[in-house]
């Protein structure tokens, strides 16, 4: 007699609740909410990591009745971003005078081992 493999499936949506002690969590796809078991530690730590609104995929298998996730990766999600910030000032070179704008933009980006963070300036002469 043959054991049958179960079936592994996938899914990717939002964290909608969590419990990471209990390894528990629900996750919402577009068209349905799927109630999840953590069944390793290694799953469980994930677990310790994620908040609700997090976006995730799964992979999982139905076990007695019970969707057990054998896999949770968290996707890099921006957490904040503020918006673009311009400053005109004024210089002199010989004796003449130069415009110029300097323009920055700052991100920060939550990634499965930590915070990212990304400030990006540039220079524009103003005529």
């Amino acid at each position: 007699m043959k054991s049958e493999k179960a079936k592994t499936n996938r899914i990717t949506g939002e964290v909608t609740s969590l419990d990471a002690k209990a390894g528990t969590f629900a996750v919402k796809t577009k068209d349905k909410e799927i109630n999840l078991t953590a069944d390793s530690k290694s799953t469980k730590g994930t677990l310790e990591k994620l908040n609700v609104s997090d976006k995730v995929t799964v992979s999982y298998t139905e076990k007695d009745g019970k969707l057990i996730a054998s896999s949770v990766k968290a996707e890099s999600k921006t957490t904040a971003a503020k918006p673009e910030k311009a400053t005109e000032k004024k210089s002199r070179r010989d004796g003449e005078e130069i415009r110029h704008k300097v323009i920055c933009q700052v991100s920060v980006a939550r990634g499965m081992v930590g915070y990212r963070l990304s400030l990006f300036c540039f220079v524009v002469r103003l005529k």
